[in-house]
């Protein structure tokens, strides 16, 4: 009977192990019910609206002129000029007076500056630029300038009677004449008188011809065909001192013009540098995207060489040697006419378009998240039966980590689209890059233009004369 009962407890045991394994299995695999992680829906930060961002306005096409000033200062130096001693004013304290005597003239014209100029001395009378020039500057100094014409016409009327020997002339009377010894000439001829070797009637011819000899000077040199007169300078140093229009000084000249190829750098000069400056992107190079870096242009030169001689000794008190070239003469000027436009517009505008493009996508990227947030959040507030307890898993851990990758992807991706609506592309001054055209170079005055080139000459020589002979000094005691 134990036995039995041994038996019954152990069949029954058995039964009872099965029946609580079949409940066990029975209870898993239940309906289970998704609990919701909130009771409100969390709010989500709010996507800003942004409006695209606008190129700035393109800088519109220039149309610039560089003008470059090729004025320079030619400063008569020390060792240009000197003074030994200078002009003395006449005994009675008046100007020294001074006669100009013409150089030979200067054939060394470049005719293609200029529509046939001739040469400086050339002209009409003795009117013209060169001696003008010089007898201003001589006044100005305080000289009495003489009419040089007198002087020409009294060297033409000896030089005319150059052949003209009176019946009385001799090597020993024209000797004591030359040296202004008239008063021996008649002595000697009175005493020819005396000894009856001429007439009264000869005698009385001889003393009126000396007298005239006085005041005229001697019969010069004969004159070739086409000479021109007051160019040697010994016979005007003669007519000068000689008979009743005389002068205290001559003023020996020569004015030399030579047409010249001056190359120019232009990057010595301030206003083209602080013109290059000041435009970005303009550089040294060949025209027509780039200054060029020297400009050849016609050029003038001019060189005086003068002496002021006193014509009673013979002595060189004052003389200069000066040289200027066409940039010592105001208005001197080159010009470039330069086109200024943008090149880079396109790569600006591809900027902002990218910026726009950025912040497009961004925004369309914040709005998907939105709204796959509100799915997200809309489950998880909603009470859902599952099958069982490892699909409420499943599903629990999909949903936390659906929302908390979604939450993360739009905080991001807010951040930068908010730092990038505050901070929009920018372009300044400086960041536009130019392109130019250059036009080759004019310079005025036009060297080609007669008239300008006459007017341009008459301008140097005008300074070239003034500087140079305002430093003779004229001296107050004599």
């Amino acid at each position: 009977m134990f036995d039995q009962l041994l038996k019954n407890y152990t069949n029954m045991k058995q039964n009872t192990l099965l029946y609580c394994s079949l409940l066990l299995v029975l209870s898993s695999c239940g309906k289970k019910t998704f609990e919701p992680f909130y009771s409100t829906k969390p709010q989500l930060e709010h996507i800003p609206s942004y409006n695209n961002a606008e190129v700035n306005q393109v800088p519109d096409t220039k149309e610039l002129v560089l003008n470059v000033d090729l004025k320079k200062e030619y400063p008569v130096k020390s060792e240009d000029y000197y003074n030994n001693p200078g002009a003395k004013k006449n005994k009675n304290g008046k100007a020294p007076s001074v006669i100009i005597a013409v150089p030979q003239t200067n054939d060394q014209q470049d005719t293609s500056m200029a529509d046939n100029n001739t040469n400086d001395f050339k002209t009409d009378g003795y009117y013209n630029q060169a001696e003008r020039a010089i007898e201003q500057a001589l006044l100005r100094v305080g000289f009495n300038v003489l009419d040089r014409s007198k002087f020409e016409a009294k060297l033409r009327d000896l030089r005319d009677r150059a052949n003209e020997r009176p019946w009385w002339y001799a090597n020993w009377s024209e000797q004591l004449l030359e040296n202004g010894e008239y008063d021996a000439v008649k002595q000697q001829y009175k005493k020819q008188l005396n000894e009856g070797k001429i007439s009264p009637q000869q005698y009385t011819e001889v003393i009126n011809e000396i007298d005239k000899i006085s005041q005229r000077g001697l019969p010069g040199k004969n004159r070739e065909k086409d000479n021109q007169e007051m160019t040697d300078i010994a016979e005007v140093i003669r007519a000068a001192q000689n008979g009743a229009d005389q002068a205290d000084y001559l003023f020996q000249i020569n004015l030399t013009f030579e047409p010249k190829n001056k190359s120019l750098s232009l990057k010595d000069y301030e206003s083209v540098q602080e013109f290059v400056n000041q435009h970005s992107g303009l550089t040294y190079g060949s025209i027509p995207k780039q200054l060029p870096e020297t400009v050849s242009l016609k050029w003038m030169k001019v060189l005086f060489n003068a002496k002021l001689i006193d014509i009673n000794t013979g002595s060189i008190v004052w003389l200069g040697t000066y040289e200027i070239e066409s940039s010592a003469a105001d208005g001197l000027q080159l010009s470039f006419d330069i086109k200024k436009s943008v090149k880079n517009e396109q790569d600006i505008e591809g900027v902002f378009n990218s910026y726009n493009t950025k912040l497009y996508s961004l925004n369309y990227d914040l709005t998907n998240l939105e709204a796959d947030l509100d799915t997200y959040y809309n489950l998880a507030m909603k009470k859902t039966k599952l099958g069982n307890k490892r699909e409420l898993e499943n599903y629990t851990n999909n949903l936390k980590r659906n929302i908390a990758t979604a939450e993360a992807s739009y905080a991001a991706k807010l951040n930068e689209y908010k730092t990038l609506i505050n901070n929009p592309p920018s372009i300044g001054a400086s960041d536009w890059e130019y392109v130019y055209k250059i036009s080759q170079p004019e310079l005025t005055p036009n060297f080609q233009n007669g008239q300008e080139l006459l007017k341009h000459r008459k301008e140097l020589l005008r300074i070239v004369t003034l500087d140079l002979i305002n430093t003779i000094k004229i001296l107050e005691d004599y």
